[in-house]
């Protein structure tokens, strides 16, 4: 599997893993008990990821020429996952806890930021040249 390849798959299969159907109409608060399935649901979508991060080899991309900086994106990549299969356990496990809620979410965007980060850089690259 190529660098660019590799990450396509990664990134589709994290889009993937991250669609939400929207809520129902006026849906009011959750209770506790769909809290706590959302959650574990989420937490196990994103555990599906592990198997296919670890599929990719940086190191041999690196042999035929590509840059380091993929090794530290895949590492990057690795902690993310975990730190939300983490947070969303946790919130899970405490549905009700203001703390476990908030990690949940800063994770989830952050996860979000980073499958649509290759989406959003040719916007990012215009706008600094001014094209």
């Amino acid at each position: 599997m190529n660098c660019r390849t590799g990450f396509v798959l990664c990134f589709t299969a994290a889009q993937f893993v991250f669609a939400q159907s929207p809520p129902p109409e006026n849906a009011g608060v959750t209770a506790e008990w769909d809290v706590r399935k959302q959650m574990a649901d989420l937490a196990n979508r994103v555990r599906k990821l592990v198997p296919l991060l670890g599929k990719a080899n940086p190191t041999q991309w690196m042999e035929r020429g590509a840059s380091s900086t993929y090794v530290n994106q895949l590492n990057s990549a690795k902690a993310s996952v975990q730190d939300l299969v983490t947070a969303t356990d946790r919130l899970a496990e405490r549905p009700e806890n203001l703390t476990a809620a908030l990690d949940a979410y800063f994770q989830m965007e952050r996860m979000e930021l980073l499958v649509n980060f290759p989406r959003r850089r040719p916007q990012i690259s215009e706008r600094s040249t001014g094209g």
